[in-house]
């Protein structure tokens, strides 16, 4: 039974750094082949890695809903960043067309988590009007009391 435990890990931890590997440069088709399977055992980086996947149709339909079930599923306290990650993609275009109403809906994902630099984002666009946002005094305000709660705020 340990013999069994020990080559499964090693069949795992193979196809999970194969799978990453094949994302990163761009072999989408390869890449979901080997990380679909880990993700839907559960693997957390295997998750993270499809949530991406189906967030930016990269090998599979666009599925914003899955991507984000996919990636609250692989680490609910660091979905925030895993959200803002997403958001700067959109952003930037980087492996994605740029998007910046796409975009701001990450960020709002990552903010809504707790994660900081989202938040501060977000009560920059609505007080300039940045991604296309409507400028409103009242969600900017709401975005710093969120920034205020953080450990060393001023």
């Amino acid at each position: 039974v340990v013999a069994g435990y020990i080559v499964q890990t090693i069949q795992t931890d193979k196809s999970l750094e194969d799978g990453t590997v094949a994302f990163k440069r761009g072999e989408y088709a390869q890449a979901i082949s080997l990380l679909m399977p880990l993700a839907e055992r559960g693997n957390q980086s295997a998750m993270l890695l499809m949530g991406i996947a189906y967030a930016h149709g990269h090998g599979v339909a666009k599925d914003k809903s899955r991507a984000q079930q996919l990636v609250l599923g692989a680490d609910s306290a660091g979905a925030g960043e895993h959200f803002f990650q997403i958001a700067q993609r959109f952003e930037s275009g980087e492996q994605t067309e740029k998007n910046s109403e796409e975009a701001f809906s990450w960020y709002l994902l990552a903010g809504e988590r707790g994660h900081k630099r989202s938040q501060e984002i977000l009560a920059q666009a609505y007080q300039t009007g940045a991604f296309s946002q409507q400028i409103n005094p009242s969600k900017a305000a709401y975005w710093r009391e969120k920034l205020s709660q953080h450990p060393g705020a001023h």
